[in-house]
């Protein structure tokens, strides 16, 4: 199944899980719309749920070329917290995976742009391209098990 085809799919499945979505389910929408529109060759099967009101992106995302992770496939979560736009999804990977930027336990992955420049102008591409770029470039200098992850308390 192509990018495009798994993103309509996704974009589908949200607007029939309400006939009136809220705000930001229908900003979700929108952006996978763009997704479908504009694909990204790294990442497939993407598809929205929600759980106890909160939004949830899942998906596969390719390992960067020329980086440790390349030619693998890692499944991940985009969680978007109540306050999305205002605040950034939060990213897991529920693939294990070993880098310095992505926790051990929980699959958070800890992204500058993410957590420290994040505006409403940034949208889900703007999510997906980070994270991949970080599977690429890890910052050593802030290794994530240090930090807790912003939605520690809400996981399953």
């Amino acid at each position: 199944m192509s990018a495009t085809s798994t993103v309509a799919a996704a974009a589908a499945a949200t607007v029939a899980a309400s006939a009136r979505p809220n705000k930001q389910t229908a900003l979700i929408q929108r952006q996978l719309e763009l997704l479908r529109q504009t694909p990204l060759n790294f990442v497939q099967n993407l598809n929205t749920e929600q759980h106890d009101g909160t939004n949830e992106v899942t998906g596969i995302m390719t390992g960067p070329e020329n980086s440790p992770y390349a030619g693998n496939q890692f499944d991940f979560i985009l969680r978007f917290p109540l306050e999305y736009p205002f605040k950034p999804p939060a990213v897991h990977f529920i693939t294990p995976i070993n880098h310095p930027n992505i926790s051990s336990k929980d699959g958070f992955a800890c992204d500058d742009v993410l957590i420290g420049t994040w505006t409403t102008k940034m949208n889900l591409i703007d999510v997906l391209n980070g994270t991949h770029s970080l599977l690429a470039n890890p910052n050593y200098d802030k290794p994530v098990d240090s930090i807790p992850s912003p939605d520690s308390n809400n996981q399953k």
